[in-house]
């Protein structure tokens, strides 16, 4: 299996699992690939995350991360924040990477199970991508990992 065939599949499987409603409003010629979904987020920094809060309220809040080749994302936090709090209760998160206007936007929503993860477990390789992307991250005491079984892409096409 190549990078990106695990998240092929899944963008695959998500497409076809929406109702039509969410395959109008994603339809199939806009997906993106991939590819072209994980160089879209590798040039975004933010994302807005979505949780559930330990009374049953949505929660949501913006926060920077990181997408590894395999899908998975990854978003530095600090340790007693109420997202973190929430994941323990309710170990699931959306999140959404949007950038652009008109034609020229793209979208990409993901959700999945979640967990935190000490600084300590983070992957060499995620290491070097939070690095590269996001800078200086000492002040992040722990790490959400979110490993997506829902993932649809938008990309505008100027017509």
């Amino acid at each position: 299996m190549t990078t990106g065939d695990g998240l092929q599949a899944l963008l695959d499987r998500s497409w076809a699992a929406a109702g039509a409603a969410a395959r109008g409003s994603w339809p199939e010629a806009q997906r993106m690939s991939a590819a072209e979904a994980l160089a879209f987020l590798s040039g975004q920094r933010y994302c807005a995350i979505a949780t559930v809060s330990p009374g049953g309220d949505p929660q949501l809040v913006p926060g920077s991360f990181v997408c590894a080749e395999d899908g998975t994302f990854w978003l530095p936090a600090v340790a007693g924040t109420a997202r973190a709090r929430s994941l323990r209760r309710h170990p699931r998160l959306a999140l959404l990477v949007g950038q652009g206007v008109d034609a020229g936007h793209r979208l990409v929503l993901a959700q999945g199970a979640a967990e935190v993860v000490a600084p300590a477990d983070l992957p060499a390789r995620v290491a070097e991508l939070a690095r590269a992307k996001l800078g200086g991250l000492g002040w992040a005491s722990q790490w959400l990992l979110m490993r997506p079984d829902r993932m649809l892409t938008y990309a505008g096409r100027p017509g």
